[in-house]
């Protein structure tokens, strides 16, 4: 349970290990990741390394070839902890080839890299997230990420509409901001916006009502019989 008689377990973890309440949270609330490794995990409840330290080597043994046999994943796992030691999170994320040359020094490199690549993609999927959520205010606030390959597809996307309505939107004042000044994050949102406009479902068309003197579509007046 998150809670034991009204205490957090973000505060329990602050107070049983040298964690910090910030990290606590951030486990607690974001790292559950790294409970795929128990010495990871242990490491990093005791206060051996940094919760974001434990996500860096948990990600470098994701990325590790598939053929390595379960005693070089642990030699790998330990020889990260140690590491750890010496360096930031930031650089334990690099680490890949390193670890491989101790644990794996036969490994071909062009195998090695498309096994990285490869692990990469797969974990990057498993992680693809989207979600919505309403500040109350007048906004729909999104968050979310997908692997490099379909997120730099949407990417272009966007920026190829951003920039397609630019031109016209400089032109006159925008009608919500009279200064006709935009940043750069309201500029994207706008390509966003005419990316959806632009392909949003069209209601089927309705009949237009008839104006006075004029038949209502899709009805003719009758003809006139010359008497």
């Amino acid at each position: 349970a998150e809670t034991a008689r009204g205490t957090s377990m973000k505060t329990l973890l602050a107070v049983s290990s040298k964690v910090t309440a910030a990290e606590a949270a951030s486990w607690v609330y974001g790292g559950q990741e790294v409970t795929a490794h128990p010495l990871v995990a242990q490491a990093a409840l005791s206060g051996e390394v940094s919760v974001a330290q434990a996500r860096s080597i948990d990600r470098v043994l994701g990325e590790l070839p598939a053929t390595l046999t379960a005693g070089q994943r642990a030699e790998a796992e330990q020889f990260l902890l140690d590491k750890a030691a010496l360096v930031d999170a930031q650089d334990l994320a690099k680490q890949t080839r390193t670890v491989l040359e101790q644990v794996a020094p036969e490994t071909d490199a062009v195998e090695d890299e498309l096994s990285r690549l490869d692990a990469q993609r797969k974990q990057a999927w498993a992680s693809r997230s989207l979600t919505f959520s309403n500040d109350r205010r007048g906004s729909v606030v999104f968050k979310g990420q997908l692997p490099t390959l379909e997120g730099e597809a949407f990417k272009r996307l966007v920026e190829a509409h951003s920039l397609s309505n630019r031109r016209a939107v400089e032109q006159a004042a925008d009608r919500h901001d009279e200064a006709g000044l935009r940043s750069f994050e309201q500029r994207t949102a706008d390509g966003l916006i005419a990316l959806v406009a632009g392909r949003a479902p069209r209601p089927a068309r309705s009949p237009e009502p008839a104006r006075f003197g004029e038949p209502a579509e899709g009805h003719r007046a009758p003809e006139r019989v010359e008497g």
